[in-house]
């Protein structure tokens, strides 16, 4: 009797964990290892992916809060609506200051909080989300210019060839 019990508790958990389950995510271009790397002065916009997916069968309201690099990162809004299977980007602004030192590690730290609408005597529940990654100073890299070498050479090979062409008609007349 007592291995039925434990059973039966067991499977009814299971079951009413099913409808715990949580269908929201963020995901991020950049992470913890993968850094934005960014020069003194520049500024960029990187989106944040807040996703609803398919499970889903309602839409959540997000709170969005910048725990650390508030000095280089920005939120036009800290709440948004996600639609039920559906995915928003949000934009995160980033500006490194023009006298950052290269070499300079900012690290960004986005809490992510879904907030549960009040339930009529029912337990509301949220989910919370970190997401962490680096933002690197590095020097401003200059586009090298394009090499004018291997058109010159074409320009030389069709100018060979065409001279090469003359001087074989000219020699059969």
């Amino acid at each position: 009797m007592n291995k039925s019990k434990i059973l039966f508790g067991t499977a009814l958990m299971s079951i009413m964990a099913l409808s715990l389950v949580c269908a929201f995510g963020v995901s991020s271009p950049y992470w913890e290892g993968n850094p934005l790397k960014m020069y003194p002065g520049e500024s960029k916009i990187v989106n944040l992916n807040l996703q609803n997916i398919a499970a889903a069968s309602e839409s959540v309201t997000v709170k969005l809060e910048i725990l650390q690099g508030s000095e280089i990162a920005s939120l036009d809004k800290n709440e948004y609506i996600v639609e039920a299977g559906s995915n928003k980007d949000v934009p995160l602004n980033i500006k490194v200051p023009s006298d950052a030192t290269i070499g300079t590690k900012y690290t960004v730290k986005i809490s992510t909080t879904t907030l549960s609408e009040g339930t009529a005597g029912g337990v509301g529940m949220s989910t919370g989300m970190l997401t962490v990654f680096d933002v690197m100073v590095t020097e401003k890299t200059v586009a090298e210019p394009k090499s004018n070498v291997n058109i010159y050479l074409m320009i030389i090979a069709i100018a060979v060839v065409l001279i090469a062409i003359i001087y074989v008609l000219s020699r059969k007349r």
